[in-house]
């Protein structure tokens, strides 16, 4: 693989960080703007808690792996540029996809309650999170050395 090859798949990775920020805006805004209702009449049943402590731990989880990886890909037994490339891009996308999955939960809890504001609770820190962990390739420079 030479370094045109991976600046074209590097664009095709901030595409798929795009879209999932995209895709955690519409899940935040038209439940919001469906089910909105004043904060007084927000209720914790069992299940808002739940659905709502599971969102943040994948929120956590999602944040760990973000930190973490050029640490899992300091484990790659082969060291080659190609698989380096290709481990590195499944790594951002189950990172991204178990942060983006805090949003949809929100979305759920805003359905199953009839509340916008559930989702808004889960999809910004969700949003957030994507916006801190955008891909970088910079990363496998410091591995091939």
């Amino acid at each position: 693989m030479n370094k045109d090859e991976l600046l074209d798949k590097n664009k095709a990775m901030n595409v798929i960080w795009i879209a999932m920020i995209v895709a955690t805006i519409v899940y935040a805004f038209i439940p919001f703007y469906i089910y909105k209702l004043p904060l007084e009449q927000i209720e914790f049943s069992p299940i808002v808690i739940t659905l709502m402590s599971i969102g943040f731990m994948n929120l956590v989880i999602g944040m760990f792996i973000s930190k973490n990886i050029k640490t899992f890909l300091k484990n790659t037994k082969t060291q080659d540029l190609v698989t380096l490339y290709t481990k590195m891009q499944t790594l951002y996308i189950i990172n991204w996809a178990v942060i983006e999955s805090c949003a949809v939960f929100g979305l759920v809890l805003a359905v199953l309650e009839k509340n916008g504001t559930f989702v808004l609770s889960l999809a910004i820190p969700s949003m957030i999170a994507l916006i801190l962990s955008p891909p970088r390739p910079s990363i496998l420079k410091d591995l091939i050395r």
